[in-house]
């Protein structure tokens, strides 16, 4: 069964409306504590590229609280306090840019949107090279809705670059269907999105905390990194595959946990460079933690996840590993399920070795000296050095 996704329900409506704004060809800020839109687009691709900067300390609230869009290589610069959206189909924060050298830089301390009908708290769309650049503060991005709600919707069309950073927590609820981060592929440049606190998407029937859409014409780069939790009370991450060799980075230095599935890939043929980095992983009903659709078997897909090794150390105390891998691009240690790890601790003088743990389970030393650990199914290596 393949999941219905978000790209064809928001996909098209949040372009079309993005696009209608970008026929403005000057700059229009409505400075008042309701709603602003800010449109850097000259209709001369000839003229010179300017910059628009607008900050904005009053919290904005209305039916689409923040529009920001730049065109023809002028740049849209934007600082705001909390931006929330209430309504029948709210937008708390839409984001565009268009055409190489278009810049739309955004920073708002928090985006939020709460909806009769659907919510969508924030939007951002590239086309043709343009670049977008989000961060959103401590206070975090929430969307919530009687029907259908997504904390933050992604699309690159054409080319161009999507770079956005969350400082706090993603959370969004939906009466029928919810999505944490959507984030559609593109066929060139790339999308990066990194959410500090956790990442959580609840609703009453089809949710998933994350979800990437790897079109047939997908060849850009997509990296998801959560620093928490990614939690979902159906899904937890949802690959929708197109692709006959997929390709995307997730990263989670928490726990993957989906009600009823941690890790969902649609026909998927073969692994290719879809990279999967979890710290753990919750087993669903049916002990797996990553599952398909059709194509290559779940046994497969699972054995591809990359587990993050943690590691405790009391100063002064080296230790030094075998079997493990370190991804140098994301700064981690990691391991395959099943594989056989080796530890070996050497202390300084006057100091005695307590003991070596995984969690509060003590490991075996063999007759090297190393200390013994097999990476379960779900990962979850938490490695404990004490000392006295």
């Amino acid at each position: 069964m393949r999941y219905r996704s978000f790209k064809s329900l928001f996909s098209m409506a949040l372009s079309a409306a993005l696009l209608l704004g970008l026929g403005c060809t000057a700059f229009a800020a409505e400075d008042v504590s309701r709603s602003v839109t800010v449109s850097a687009a000259g209709a001369d691709a000839t003229a010179t590229y300017g910059t628009v900067s607008v900050s904005i300390s009053d919290a904005l609230q209305s039916n689409n609280a923040l529009e920001v869009l730049s065109e023809n290589g002028h740049r849209a610069e934007v600082t705001a306090d909390s931006v929330s959206a209430g309504g029948e189909f709210p937008t708390g924060l839409s984001v565009s840019s268009k055409a190489n050298g278009s810049l739309s830089r955004v920073t708002a301390g928090g985006v939020s949107a709460r909806g009769e009908d659907s919510a969508i708290a924030l939007g951002v769309t590239v086309f043709d090279g343009g670049r977008a650049e989000i961060s959103v503060g401590e206070q975090g991005v929430t969307a919530v809705a009687d029907d259908y709600a997504i904390g933050l919707h992604a699309g690159v069309f054409g080319s161009g670059t999507v770079n956005a950073e969350l400082l706090g927590d993603l959370a969004v609820s939906g009466g029928y269907q919810a999505r944490g981060t959507v984030l559609v592929a593109p066929p060139a440049g790339s999308e990066s999105v990194t959410v500090n606190g956790n990442l959580t998407a609840r609703s009453n029937g089809d949710a998933a905390a994350a979800e990437i859409d790897l079109g047939e014409s997908a060849a850009g780069d997509v990296m998801l990194r959560v620093h928490g939790d990614l939690l979902s009370n159906d899904v937890g991450l949802l690959i929708q595959n197109d692709s006959g060799v997929p390709a995307a980075t997730v990263v989670v230095d928490g726990t993957v946990k989906g009600q009823n599935t941690a890790i969902v890939v649609s026909d998927p043929e073969t692994v290719g460079s879809l990279r999967l980095v979890a710290w753990k992983i919750v087993r669903s009903r049916s002990g797996n933690v990553a599952e398909t659709t059709g194509g290559m078997p779940a046994a497969e897909l699972q054995k591809a996840v990359n587990y993050i090794v943690r590691t405790s150390v009391p100063e002064g105390v080296k230790l030094s590993a075998a079997g493990i891998s370190y991804q140098e691009d994301l700064g981690l240690y990691t391991a395959h399920e099943g594989d056989e790890l080796s530890f070996y601790v050497e202390v300084p003088k006057g100091v005695k070795l307590e003991g070596v743990y995984n969690g509060e389970k003590a490991l075996e030393q063999g007759s090297d000296g190393g200390f013994r650990l097999s990476v379960p199914r779900g990962g979850g290596v938490e490695l404990r050095v004490v000392t006295k």
